[in-house]
């Protein structure tokens, strides 16, 4: 680092110089009096349990005006700004890991409850509060509403990708901390992260956006190289570095498969690799297929809500239904493969509870019509581009619209111009 010189204009090290002014000093001494009393113990107890050591000092508090509230059930979110408390409930479930105080895990459960009724069809939260401030980020964005959505929440300014990926963290802790729902949580994951984690980054750029607009004719805005660095820059570059997760779980040996996304799943034991070929949402299927050198046992689960069959090629299988799974169980030796049928069907998701505004979803994947006009019920061809077609109108995988105009929530109400996610701070 260049040193200044001596005819450089500079200020005096702190070192040289005492105070004398007794209101400077005292505000000084104040703080000087706090770190010396402070328990340096509780600071370190989150470090100290997560390296399995033991601690008898009183953990740091603070956040019981939400945890509390969480874990009596009581729902405060509404004007809370979302991705300030989305990792309260991540750092309440993980102190639930570290400690077992069941206090946080029912803050982390009853949280989900409350999400619900707040979160759009692409999985995620995120709009403006019940109570804004006019003029201000409030009106438009980064914060919960009332327990219930309506057309008035899309602003231009929802979903925050920033919560996003915090609402993924919190549901693989769910999983594991709540598994009488977990069928819940796993679908959720699977729609998550196909149409609001996956959909925040451009497909020409990895650029990412800042919010993902969903109402009637809107664009996506992506941030630029070097002119924008939003806090959804920041989590972006982690979200895509774990796009991989939550594709394949294991629970006691059994292996479930969640989303059908090409990718590989290398076993050390059994020593095998797990190769899934999947060209989804183009084809409603995939292959499973098993690379060993010797045969082995697996024990192979996928949600029924996602599969409609499964057929065995080169091995010995038994297929039967778990609770609202598909479980195959077999000896699969090399170049054995299962083939899957994947439940894919058109379906509408309405907007809280106003049933004429509603989006339409391929199996977990998120639909933009991006031209002509959608007439209520009628068909949809899905063609060789991976489009689906009616008879004068377009539809596209949220996820793949990049510069077109489009319009996620139908009947959502008529635009003169197209809103990006930049429409928030207007």
């Amino acid at each position: 680092m260049k040193k200044h010189s001596e005819r450089e204009m500079h200020s005096f090290p702190a070192s040289g110089v005492i105070l004398k002014d007794p209101v400077f000093r005292h505000r000084q001494e104040l703080v000087r009096k706090y770190l010396a009393e402070f328990d340096l113990e509780r600071l370190m107890y989150s470090f100290r349990k997560n390296a399995g050591m033991e601690s008898d000092a009183e953990p740091l508090e603070g956040w019981d005006y939400l945890l509390g509230n969480m874990a009596e059930g009581n729902d405060v979110l509404s004007d809370l700004h979302a991705n300030t408390h989305l990792p309260m409930i991540t750092g309440a479930l993980h102190r639930y890991a570290v400690t077992g105080e069941e206090t946080y895990r029912k803050a982390g459960v009853n949280f989900y409850r409350m999400i619900r009724p707040r979160t759009f069809a692409n999985g995620n939260s995120s709009s403006r509060a019940e109570h804004f401030l006019r003029g201000g980020v409030s009106e438009q964005a980064e914060h919960w509403g009332a327990s219930r959505l309506d057309r008035t929440y899309l602003t231009g300014g929802e979903s925050e990708s920033c919560c996003a990926h915090n609402t993924e963290k919190i549901l693989e802790y769910l999983l594991r901390y709540d598994p009488e729902h977990r069928l819940q949580y796993l679908e959720h994951l699977e729609s998550l992260k196909y149409n609001a984690v996956l959909n925040a980054f451009s497909g020409k750029t990895g650029l990412s956006q800042y919010h993902q607009p969903m109402g009637a004719d809107s664009r996506k805005k992506f941030s630029s190289p070097y002119g924008d660095f939003w806090c959804c820059t920041g989590s972006g570059v982690e979200a895509a570095a774990e796009l991989q997760k939550n594709i394949w779980f294991e629970e006691k040996g059994r292996i479930f498969l969640n989303m059908f996304v090409s990718s590989e799943l290398h076993l050390e034991e059994p020593k095998a690799t797990l190769c899934l070929q999947s060209e989804f949402p183009k084809k409603p299927g995939a292959c499973l297929q098993v690379e060993t050198d010797q045969a082995v046992s697996l024990e192979l689960a996928f949600r029924q809500s996602g599969v409609k069959n499964v057929q065995a090629h080169g091995a010995v299988c038994e297929t039967s239904c778990e609770d609202g799974f598909l479980v195959v169980t077999g000896t699969f030796g090399e170049g054995s493969f299962l083939e899957l049928e994947l439940q894919a069907e058109i379906r509408e998701v309405p907007l809280g509870k106003e049933k004429e505004i509603y989006c339409l979803k391929y199996g977990p994947v998120l639909l933009a019509e991006i031209a002509g006009t959608y007439v209520r019920k009628e068909p949809l061809c899905l063609n060789s581009e991976g489009d689906f077609t009616g008879r004068d109108c377009v539809f596209r995988p949220l996820y793949l619209v990049e510069e077109e105009t489009y319009t996620v929530y139908l009947n959502s109400g008529e635009s003169t111009e197209a809103k990006d996610g930049s429409s928030a701070y207007a």
